[in-house]
Order: structure tokens, then sequence, then C-alpha cells
């Protein structure tokens, strides 16, 4: 069995299968597991690069579920009691007590917090990536980092996966890639041709993030009960660039995360593709820097002397994604859900050719890690009755 990418969906697909008696081999280009969950770490500091948080991961939820299928312990997290929301005329509090008065604000993360809980793991995504590769090593799964998958042809009767490192056949194949990457490896099939009609339809609506990675001191995010915060600048602007962004804090005492007395800060925004397309490198640059001063500036409402004595400041956009996380266009999140795109109408787990399946924010788009994990449920459920079904031929 083969599982290209080795981010959330794809991880979680094959602990679930390497824990069900199946054998499974993940493939990753990068160095490491994580995909946009994942993580880097600068000068003794552990940035997370998508994801910061684990929603839904509290007893009774979908990531709760995963866990306990694949035999991993309850994670060394932090539980966080409720986010701040600082929106353009006032400032509210989401808590996590489902009996504390909470206003109708952010209604999606705040039913979200009260009922699923937002789980911060120690290290952040670091710490929670060396639980589930651990775990999938000790069920015997292969991980085999550094290595992108070139081409892969076959049907139902089989699989060819061809890599830098040499070529595998598998009876089935889940491919936890970007839509448009999986049509790029799977050229000339079936599997590529009804990709492409999706991908035709949803070309306008992709769209990208932008991140700032702080390494501070901690006096410099002192003074906050929480170390969650959501900014929106302008209820007239558009979402994005900054109108709309989420800070992340390391947990005090948290020093997988950052060294002692210092503290790791991420502040993500939305951004459009097209901003970050077609430019010199110094206007790129120059571009680049404006933003990073701009999502620091606006963080300040919360933290004023944020970044003053920073020790690591970088700023990630579309084309660190497309670079460093082998994004197409730098493109995150899946499309942009419109009615003509989402439910019934979204890109199907199913690829239509028997064993080949898909599974990621290309499927779920915008619906982030519970998504993630409830797709690798679906998926390895078809993969175990597929395997019934050649098992009794």
């Amino acid at each position: 069995m083969a599982v290209l990418g080795a981010g959330l969906s794809g991880m979680a697909t094959a602990l679930r299968l390497q824990a069900a008696g199946l054998s499974t081999v993940v493939f990753e280009a990068h160095g490491h597991a994580g995909g946009c969950a994942g993580y880097f770490r600068r000068r003794g500091f552990s940035f997370d690069v998508g994801a910061t948080t684990l929603v839904d991961f509290e007893p009774g939820g979908v990531g709760a579920e995963l866990l306990t299928a694949v035999g991993v312990p309850d994670l060394d997290g932090e539980a966080l009691p409720g986010y701040r929301a600082w929106l353009p005329d006032r400032t509210l509090t989401l808590h996590r007590d489902p009996a504390a008065r909470a206003p109708r604000a952010n209604a999606a993360l705040g039913i979200t917090i009260r009922g699923a809980g937002l789980t911060r793991h120690r290290g952040g995504m670091h710490g929670f990536w060396r639980a589930l590769v651990s775990r999938y090593r000790e069920l015997g799964g292969a991980l085999w980092l550094c290595c992108p998958v070139e081409r892969v042809t076959g049907d139902r009767d089989g699989y060819t996966v061809r890599t830098r490192r040499g070529t595998l056949t598998a009876g089935q194949v889940v491919s936890a890639l970007p839509a448009a990457s999986t049509a790029a490896i799977t050229a000339g099939t079936a599997i590529a041709a009804r990709l492409r009609l999706f991908l035709t339809r949803d070309r306008e609506s992709l769209g990208g993030a932008a991140v700032v990675f702080l390494g501070v001191p901690e006096d410099e995010v002192a003074g906050q009960p929480l170390t969650h915060h959501q900014f929106l600048q302008d209820y007239r602007r558009p979402l994005g660039a900054g109108n709309n962004m989420f800070v992340s804090v390391s947990a005090p005492g948290d020093t997988d995360s950052a060294p002692p007395g210092h503290r790791a800060v991420m502040i993500s925004t939305h951004a459009e593709l097209a901003d970050w397309t077609g430019l010199r490198e110094a206007e790129y640059q120059s571009r680049k820097l404006e933003l990073g001063d701009r999502l620091v500036g606006y963080a300040r409402r919360a933290y004023p002397c944020l970044g003053d004595r920073a020790v690591v400041r970088m700023v990630g956009t579309p084309r660190s994604y497309q670079r460093w996380a082998f994004r197409p266009d730098g493109a995150v999140g899946g499309v942009r859900q419109t009615l003509s795109n989402s439910n019934q109408h979204a890109l199907p787990h199913d690829s239509g050719t028997p064993g080949f399946w898909l599974v990621g924010d290309s499927t779920w788009p915008g619906l982030g890690t519970v998504a993630c994990v409830l797709g690798s449920r679906i998926v390895a459920d078809g993969v175990r009755r597929h395997t019934r079904r050649v098992a009794a031929r």
C-alpha cells in the first residue's frame, strides 16, 4: 500500500491502515513529516508552518478517535482555556467552559473551542509529529523521506510508484498530495483526466497564506492571560493580508518550542496568490518586508513590544509554501468554498479508478486538520473494503 505525502491526511491514513494489519509505505518529498501542518526549527525555536493547534483531539472528538484507533497515547499538550478576538471596535473572549457566557462572535471557532476544544502540543506541531511518526514506525510502517514521487501508473490490478530512490509496486495508492500534484504524476491516465475537470473549474478559487515567525524574549508577550488571538482590522475590507489574522504564542515553560526565557510566536493570515506572482526579486523582498511589518504592527494591539528584540524574525509567503512545502503556485487549504465546489460537488475521495484514493485539503477544502483526520478514516475504510473485494475474487 503506497501513501503519497506525509502531511496529516497521509500519515493518519497510513497509521490507520498499518494498525489494521496492512503494510504501508509513505513517500514524502520533505525531510520530515508534517506538510502544511508541519514545522521548522531555527536557533532553538520550533515554529509551526500552518496549523498551530489541534482541533477536536479531546475525548469524543475526531482527532481523539484517530489516536485511540492507532494506539497513540494521550497528547502532551495544553488544553487552551479560550482565545481572544480583537475586533475593530471591541475585544471579546471566547471561553472553553461551556457554562461561561460568551458572545455570538466568530461562531464556528466559538462552537469548536466550547464543544471540541483546542489543544497545543508541547513543542508545537514538532512535538505532535514526533508522537505520530514514532507510533507509525512502531507499527512497522515505512516512511521514505526526501523521496518525491515522480510518476504513478497502473489500474485496478496494481500500481507502480516511481521515485528518485527506486520503484515500488502497490495494490492500492492513496494520494494526500494537492490535486494538481496528483494530476501531474498521473498524467495520461484516467485519474489525471478526471482531476483536470476539477482543476479547471477551481482555478480561480485557490488561495494562499502568509506567516510571520518570531522568536522573542518572554517579556514581549507578557500581560495577556491567553496565548491565542484572532484579529480583524476592518469590517469593510476583504479578509486577508492581515485583515483577519491568527496569533499563536507558545506556552510558558515550553522549552521544546523556545529556549528558556523565550517564546515562539506565529502570526498567520490569508494571502491572494496573484499578489505574489510575477514579482522581481527586489519587489518580492520589499513586499515581504512590508507585510511582516504590517502583521507585527497589528499584533501589537495585544503585545505592544512584540518583535522589538526578536531573536528570530522570518516571513513566509505563498512562494515559501511553493518552495518548501511543494504546494503548486503556493496554494494551501484547498479551494475557497462556493455552492458549486463544495459538499456533493467537491473532489471525491474515490478517484474513479479502483484502488486509487484521494485525501487531504483538496477533498475537504477550508476545513483544516479535523477534515484531514475525518478524510483519513473514510479513505482507510474504503481501502479495507477494496482489499476484501480483491481477496474474494
